[in-house]
C-alpha cells in the first residue's frame, strides 16, 4: 500500500469516529459546577428530579446559532413541567458567548466551560451536542449536529421522557 493511500485511510477513519459523546447514552451523567452569565455556579446534580437537555456550543458555530430558537421554543413551553436546558458554552471569551446570548433572547442558563473542562470530561468533539438526560441523571439521548426539522426529534424524545 502506498503512502498516501495509507494517509487517505487515517484520515478518512478520523472523520469516522464521531463524538465519543454519543458513548454516554445509557450512564450516569457526569456531574459538573460552571458558572452562569447571570455569575452564579450551577450544578448539574442540582436538577435532579428534571429532565435536562445539556446543550455543548460556541458563538461561531453556524448550526449552533441555527439550533438556538428551537431550544428556547421547548424550554419556554416545558419548563413549568420538570424541564431544563443547560447550554455549555465552549468560548474563549466570555463576551462572545454572552453576547449570542443577548442576541438570541437565550432564557435559560447559559454556562461557560472555561478551559473546556466539561467539554473534555462528556468527549466532546463536534458541534452542537445535545445530551438529554432524564430525572434519574441518566443520559438517554446524543444527539450531535443541528438540521432544520430535528425539532421533531427532540420534542418525541423530550415529551417521553416527562411520562416517564
Amino acid at each position: 500500500m502506498t503512502m498516501w493511500r495509507c494517509v487517505l485511510l487515517v484520515s478518512l477513519s478520523l472523520f469516522a469516529v464521531g463524538s465519543n459523546a454519543a458513548d454516554l447514552a445509557g450512564a450516569e451523567a457526569p456531574d459538573f459546577v460552571l458558572k452562569s452569565i447571570g455569575g452564579e455556579n450551577l450544578r448539574l446534580s442540582e436538577y435532579r428530579g428534571e429532565v435536562v437537555l445539556i446543550n455543548f456550543w460556541t458563538s461561531w458555530c453556524g448550526d449552533c446559532r441555527e439550533s438556538m430558537p428551537a431550544l428556547n421554543d421547548l424550554y419556554q413551553r416545558y419548563r413549568e413541567v420538570g424541564f431544563q436546558v443547560l447550554s455549555v458554552n465552549m468560548d474563549r471569551k466570555r463576551e462572545d458567548a454572552a453576547e449570542m446570548a443577548a442576541n438570541l433572547g437565550m432564557r435559560h442558563p447559559v454556562l461557560f466551560d472555561d478551559g473546556r473542562k466539561v467539554s473534555k470530561q462528556y468527549e466532546i468533539d463536534s458541534l452542537p451536542v445535545m445530551l438529554l438526560v432524564d430525572r434519574e441523571g441518566i443520559v438517554r439521548h446524543v444527539n450531535e449536529g443541528y438540521r432544520r426539522g430535528r425539532e421533531t426529534i427532540y420534542l418525541q424524545q423530550l415529551r417521553a421522557l416527562l411520562r416517564e
